[in-house]
């Protein structure tokens, strides 16, 4: 029974009683005045109810008040506990920030006119921590958006729906406010450059005249589709000129493709490129509006164009240095595109792969997605994730529970007390509900009996009527708390079950994760997380701290506080510990050259000089000498492989391409027309790039390894690290010995100075180990992979083009049988190896020069001699020492609050 409509204080109105049991029964109004005790034992049924639901129903009016939930996420941030604390380095950065202005106003004192200094300092005034993106990639309807919504705490931040069609059809990053933002929500639509946009309608008229191959109208449904939506892109962007039509497109004479393409590009010369590549900026006071006013640009010409929305709001994780990246669920026919989103995606320094929990690891099928959405968009290696790029995995809709399946996995997969406490469970639910029926039929006697007894109230054998009434009334109200309380309590049983299976469920699968994708860093495991998004935004509505909790958006969004904090801080350290330093230093060295000297040149400081001068000289042979040696013992540790190895791999392509040449005509042709990957009836999935590159892969695996390591973030032992520790390494053996030259009759600030170039060589390898790290796991991701950016498919891509011809089918064979796939490619990895290299190694060596030409600066000050010193000039310079002093004194206390060692 539920007591539909209660009027306290109103004893005359009627009590509308509704069962609502398992049984139908009819409602029954009953005409009694003196109801107060059964008001009373309602009202102590209610005060029975559990704290949560309590607080449940005291919040159900509670709502979205303005931009965000009622949820405080700022107070997540309160119990967020990083050492150093974020706080107190932010703050540190503001005074080092403040430190780089009055050192600009020194060098502006004291007429120091040098642009790189100059440029130095301004920077350092503007210094910005780094922010860390983070994407989400998954398929249509997974929880993408919804997840970002969660993590902002913010509804709408993203577009969603369940329509079954792509909410987010252009990648949209969420930005942290900026002052130049006035609105609560801003919205920036920006476009390719010029260049990337040619590339792009250079492949939409490539798409489009794919179709132009087809011979059999039900054939190629997929390729149709894209070549009528390239025409649409042509067209609406083009539509000022008539001459652009299907026939002046669908032109098949001799060098039509080239012609047709110049004439797109000298039209494209005269369309009015929108400035700064930002086709529009919306604002409004929530994201909704926001939202509908960029679908107002779908029509736009330039819409085929937009790069990425990038949406500006205030949020904690935001603030942070946060930058959340939504990425369509949906991959791009247009090879262009899909090559630059690939090159956008590995900009991000994280990417979360979303997945319904229920469909991440069921079957077979849902396993192939999930490893076409990491190695086909990501160019990860699929057993591995984590190699290339840092990855995770977010299990969504995790309260989303099939009982009956959800009790057999634990069944089978479960700990067995943990299931042993199930089926006690199950047993005290059964007999709840035999106690529940038992209470429902004792709710109908009693109501059959109050029915009777108003029947006969007028029979002449009825006495006392009303107490009768009454006490059958009381009995009935009796039962139906009875029955309300019965069925209470098996409601917390079934939820009980639930929530067993479910936190069963959310350890069973992380596990088993982790065992299908192992990850390659053995500093590091594979993350994953189980989240609902739809019970954290019920829970974060009404500031249900248990509800957020039991959603898995607290973890996760703690997850991306950590990572964005370690981020910040390694950034921090070094602009608070290394930079600042090196400005001050330079700054005074700069006051030493202008002050007035009485020093002259002695026999110490010519003696030093050589000394500067035959190291400078050692460095140089040095740099030359480990060049040829690095070339061997890296780039020819790889490529000497794959040299050697061509043979076979050609041997491996011969045979596949003879296979693919038994094929139907039309699937030979479908397999061109899809660059080698594609599926059809006939011969199901198959992908041409994979299977030439397989062996290739297998072969240069463990020179790979030996070269880079195991991930691209690992500190794992390499010969890459190796020599980069060996060359660091012998130039600060170079610069000790400088620094040991000092200890002879030479002054003790000299020699202070000094001895600092060694410890700026030590901060200048740690920042070039990590970018040499990951341009080169760049070329080894393209060498690796057969990803829309990989050699391998890259110098296939002029070969699938005209084999799309019956008759030039040969080109195909010949170009894999001559082994020149497999030499082009092995040439592009020699030259990415290079420059990657190479690039690394000559920063490490300027670093070097640039500290012996600061020493020198050191000894010029120190052999300086003016006769006749401007008294004026000296107070200036003086004055300047005095003010850096002070600065020095203001940055030591801020690396102290900072909690970093200097």
């Amino acid at each position: 029974m539920a007591l539909v409509r209660r009027n306290y204080g109103r004893a005359a109105d009627p009590i509308e009683i509704i069962d609502d049991t398992d049984d139908d029964h009819a409602i029954e109004t009953i005409d009694i005045t003196d109801d107060d005790d059964v008001d009373k034992e309602a009202m102590s049924d209610m005060d029975s109810l559990p704290s949560d639901i309590e607080d449940d129903m005291h919040n159900e009016n509670q709502g979205t008040d303005g931009l965000f939930y009622a949820y405080d996420v700022e107070k997540e941030l309160d119990q967020f506990v990083v050492t150093p604390d974020i706080g107190s380095v932010i703050e540190s950065i503001g005074t080092c920030r403040d430190i780089a202005k009055k050192l600009s106003s020194v060098a502006e004192e004291i007429e120091i006119d040098h642009a790189g200094q100059k440029e130095l300092l301004l920077q350092a005034q503007q210094y910005i921590s780094p922010r860390m993106f983070i994407a989400f990639l998954g398929e249509i309807g997974v929880g993408k958006s919804k997840t970002v919504d969660s993590l902002l705490n913010c509804p709408d931040a993203a577009p969603t729906g369940d329509s079954g069609e792509a909410e987010t059809t252009k990648p949209t990053e969420y930005n942290q406010k900026e002052n130049r933002h006035r609105a609560a929500v801003t919205g920036e639509i920006i476009l390719y450059s010029v260049q990337e946009t040619l590339q792009i309608l250079k492949e939409l008229l490539h798409v489009f005249r794919l179709s132009l191959y087809l011979e059999d109208e039900a054939e190629e449904y997929d390729i149709k589709e894209a070549a009528q939506a390239a025409l649409n892109e042509l067209t609406t962007f083009f539509g000022s000129w008539t001459s652009l039509t299907e026939q002046f497109l669908g032109d098949l004479s001799e060098g039509a493709e080239e012609r047709i393409l110049g004439q797109l590009h000298s039209w494209f010369n005269q369309v009015s490129w929108p400035e700064n590549d930002c086709l529009g900026v919306e604002t409004a006071d929530t994201p909704s509006p926001v939202h509908a006013s960029i679908r107002t640009y779908e029509n736009n010409r330039f819409w085929p164009f937009v790069k990425v929305i990038r949406f500006y709001l205030d949020s904690p994780l935001l603030a942070l240095g946060v930058v959340l990246v939504d990425l369509p669920g949906v991959q791009d026919a247009n090879r262009a595109r899909s090559k630059m989103a690939d090159a956008y995606l590995h900009h991000c320094q994280m990417v979360f792969v979303v997945a319904e929990i229920k469909r991440v690891i069921a079957s077979e099928q849902v396993k192939k997605k999930m490893d076409k959405i990491v190695s086909g968009n990501v160019s990860l290696d699929v057993e591995h994730p984590g190699k290339y790029i840092r990855t995770a995995i977010v299990c969504t809709k995790s309260d989303e529970i099939d009982l009956k399946s959800g009790r057999r996995k634990m069944e089978q997969h479960g700990e067995p007390r943990a299931f042993a406490q199930l089926v006690e469970l199950e047993k005290r639910i059964a007999k709840q509900e035999t106690l529940k029926t038992a209470a429902s039929n004792e709710v109908t006697n009693a109501l059959a009996k109050i029915k009777k007894i108003r029947q006969n109230r007028k029979a002449a054998w009825m006495i006392n009527f009303k107490s009768q009434f009454a006490s059958a009334k009381a009995a009935q109200v009796k039962a139906a708390a009875g029955l309300r309380r019965c069925k209470k309590q098996l409601e917390r049983m079934k939820a009980e079950k639930k929530a067993q299976l479910i936190q069963f469920r959310t350890g069973w699968v992380p596990k088993r994760l982790c065992q299908m994708y192992p990850a390659s860093n053995s500093n590091q495991r594979l993350e994953v997380f189980c989240i609902d998004n739809d019970t954290y935004a019920k829970a974060a509505e009404k500031d249900n701290h248990i509800g957020v909790q039991s959603s898995g958006i607290k973890n996760l969004r703690r997850y991306c506080y950590q990572a964005a904090a370690e981020s910040k801080l390694r950034a921090a350290n070094n602009f608070i510990t290394k930079r600042i330093p090196n400005l001050l230093n330079s700054m005074k060295l700069q006051i030493e050259k202008n002050r007035p000297k009485t020093s002259s040149k002695s026999h110490a400081t010519i003696k030093f000089r050589k000394t500067v001068d035959a190291i400078r000289s050692k460095i140089h042979q040095y740099e030359a000498k480990s060049k040829l040696e690095r070339t061997d013992s890296l780039q020819g540790k790889i490529v000497n492989v794959a040299i050697s190895a061509v043979p076979k791999w050609t041997r491996k392509g011969k045979r596949e391409a003879r296979g693919w040449s038994g094929w139907h005509w039309s699937t030979y042709k479908s397999a061109c027309l899809h660059d080698g990957c594609h599926y059809t009836r006939r011969q199901g999935n198959f992908d041409w790039n994979s299977d030439l590159g397989s062996e290739m892969q297998k072969v240069l695996e463990t020179p790979w390894t030996e070269v880079t390591g195991t991930a691209v973030n690992s500190h794992d032992t390499c010969l890459l690290a190796d020599e980069l520790r060996r060359a660091h390494s012998q130039i600060q053996e170079y610069l000790g010995e400088i620094v040991r030259a000092t200890e002879v009759r030479l002054p003790a600030d000299f020699q202070q100075n000094v001895s600092r170039c060694t410890e700026s060589m030590e901060a200048k390898l740690e920042s070039l180990k990590e970018n040499v790290f990951k341009q080169v796991w760049d070329v080894r991701r393209q060498a690796s992979g057969t990803s829309k950016s990989s050699y391998l498919l890259e110098n296939m891509i002029p070969v699938y083009r005209p084999g799309m011809a019956a008759r030039q089918r040969g080109i195909i064979e010949g170009r894999i049988e001559t082994g020149a796939i497999y030499k082009d490619t092995t040439e592009q990895i020699k030259n990415g190896l290079n420059t990657a290299i190479d690039v690394c190694f000559l920063q490490l060596f300027a670093g070097a020069h640039e500290e012996l030409t600061r020493i020198l600066d050191h000894l010029d000050v120190l052999e300086t001699t003016i006769n006749k010193p401007d008294p004026r000039r000296v107070a200036v310079l003086t004055k300047a020492w005095n003010d850096l002093i002070d600065l020095e004194e203001m940055h030591n206390s801020a690396v102290r609050f900072a909690g970093f060692a200097k």
